[in-house]
């Protein structure tokens, strides 16, 4: 094998020598020879942090908002939009049970659910598969008018937000037109 030469002062120097003999000027190493390690470009760690890092933020954020938006919901219904929506409903059903009694010959369900039950022509009287929840995720409730009552039409409310009857936010098809 052959010794390499000091760069130097081209001297003959033993092949485990860091530095010249003769001169003393440092030799290059095995390691040192070799190419430097291309590394990873930066802006390609930019592309991966941005396109990996916004759809994982995209989907936190939505798993929050879906977390923390239904509980914020009912602190902002300052305006009644709640009240707004059960007096909507209500009327609708009101309205669904007299199309029932006009086609029954004067006769109301006995219930709600009869509105949403398909007939033999596939019929509906309420558009919805199943009778509707008020606002606070309570059933409506119905009574059918009696023949001995002096109000003809069937009586139909809400509890409203504390979901007990007879208090200050019941919403009732008898006394909200008045």
């Amino acid at each position: 094998m052959e010794s390499p030469y000091c760069p130097a002062c081209q001297a003959a120097v033993p092949s485990d020598a860091a530095a010249c003999p003769r001169c003393g000027a440092a030799l290059a190493t095995s390691e040192a020879a070799q190419p430097a390690k291309k590394r990873f470009p930066t802006w390609a760690w930019v592309v991966l942090g941005v396109g990996c890092g916004c759809p994982s933020a995209i989907v936190v954020l939505g798993l929050l908002a879906t977390l923390i938006i239904p509980n914020l919901l009912p602190k902002f219904d300052q305006d009644g939009v709640s009240a707004r929506t059960a007096r909507m409903d209500i009327t609708s059903i009101v309205n669904a049970l007299n199309e029932y009694a006009i086609r029954n010959m004067g006769r109301y369900p006995d219930s709600l659910e009869v509105l949403v039950i398909p007939d033999e022509n596939g019929y509906r009287f309420l558009t919805s598969k199943r009778v509707p929840r008020d606002p606070w995720k309570q059933e409506y409730h119905y009574e059918p008018p009696t023949p001995d009552s002096s109000d003809p039409d069937p009586h139909v409310w809400s509890n409203g937000t504390d979901g007990v009857p007879g208090g200050g936010d019941d919403i009732d098809s008898r006394t909200m037109n008045r």
